[in-house]
């Protein structure tokens, strides 16, 4: 989130509601910037929705843009932070960003991507990409977390009885396509 130099109020669209992509919307939010959160799975907008009391969207709705830019009075989004992972999505980063705006890259794949150049240049994008956290971000995070602006209820989807973990561990987490992550 340093990387992306969010100032209060900016209008963010996190793509992914996964761990990283969580993360990455309660710190912005934390921040101060307004936040929407894109996936394709209905469980993981109702938790974004009731966890971290953000807007989500359904990416593959015909009319995403049309939506998102209702979030952000009629504009696309200044910051697009892209945690899926997923080609697809990555190389359609520009196509949610107003002019001057930013791509963060905190997701990660091993491919080639292919962004259009076009649309890319006529935005006047700045891209990039983010891998590792610092000692920064670790105190960053735990400052958050001291002022209840951060809370591990925010990742949490699942809860065992440690009586029955094994077999609530095999219906809930290996046979389950819908967990976050396990």
């Amino acid at each position: 989130m340093r990387r992306a130099a969010l100032s209060a109020d900016d209008a963010v669209l996190v793509v992914g509601a996964g761990p990283i992509g969580l993360g990455a919307a309660a710190i912005a939010a934390a921040d101060g910037a307004r936040v929407v959160v894109a996936d394709t799975q209905a469980e993981r907008r109702a938790h974004v929705e009731s966890e971290l009391k953000l807007a989500t969207l359904n990416p593959m709705d015909a009319d995403f843009h049309e939506q998102l830019k209702a979030q952000f009075n009629g504009a696309l989004a200044q910051v697009v932070i892209d945690a899926t992972g997923n080609p697809h999505a990555m190389n359609g980063a520009v196509n949610h960003i107003r002019h001057g705006g930013k791509i963060v890259f905190v997701g990660l794949f091993k491919g080639n991507l292919e962004i259009s150049d076009p649309d890319f240049h006529k935005k006047e994008t700045t891209l990039m990409g983010s891998r590792n956290a610092t000692m920064e971000d670790f105190i960053k995070v735990q400052q958050l977390m001291e002022q209840g602006k951060l809370t591990a209820t925010m990742m949490l989807t699942h809860r065992f009885d440690f009586a029955t973990i094994g077999v609530d561990y095999q219906a809930s987490v290996v046979d389950n396509k819908e967990l976050l992550k396990g």
